[in-house]
């Protein structure tokens, strides 16, 4: 019943894959041209684990594309945005809409539930973070309102684009 939907060709997942890494070697390359805002607390996350993360992911899915698949990848990708998010709250809309591409993409290969559960579970991770820390760049009912907002789309892209495989 939770089981990931079938997958035809690995082209996509490492074209997922690449899509990953392109996004953090962008995310460098504007910290660079932005002159290393946040105290160098972006670039040194970025660059730490974001870019380490994701060169790994597509090594991963040229060698073995089924491994991507499981379901801690996703996971490890929350992972990322929520270390980004703890280190550099100023970045929180920069790691919203990263979340969101990385979300809606695992619901694609994981299927309708299994997306959504990964949507949920990644969304509320990146909620509980901002609240942990305290100290977002927003406060009061529009940090609220822009929380509830990011969940809400966080699950319906993974409800949506996890059923359009099905």
């Amino acid at each position: 019943m939770l089981r990931r939907l079938p997958i035809e060709s690995a082209q996509p997942l490492v074209i997922f894959a690449v899509a990953r890494l392109a996004v953090a070697l962008a995310a460098l390359g504007a910290l660079i041209v932005l002159g290393f805002p946040y105290d160098g607390r972006g670039i040194a996350v970025v660059g730490a684990l974001g870019l380490p993360w994701t060169l790994g992911l597509l090594l991963t899915a040229r060698r073995n594309p089924e491994a991507v698949l499981h379901p801690l990848v996703a996971a490890g990708d929350i992972a990322v945005l929520v270390a980004i998010e703890l280190l550099v709250p100023e970045a929180y809309g920069a790691t919203r809409f990263t979340a969101l591409f990385v979300l809606a993409a695992h619901a694609h290969f994981q299927g309708e539930r299994r997306g959504l559960a990964i949507a949920l579970g990644g969304s509320l991770a990146l909620v509980a973070a901002t609240v942990v820390r305290g100290d977002a760049p927003l406060d009061g009912d529009p940090l609220a309102f822009y929380e509830v907002v990011f969940v809400l789309s966080a699950c319906a892209a993974g409800a949506v684009v996890g059923s359009l495989r099905t």
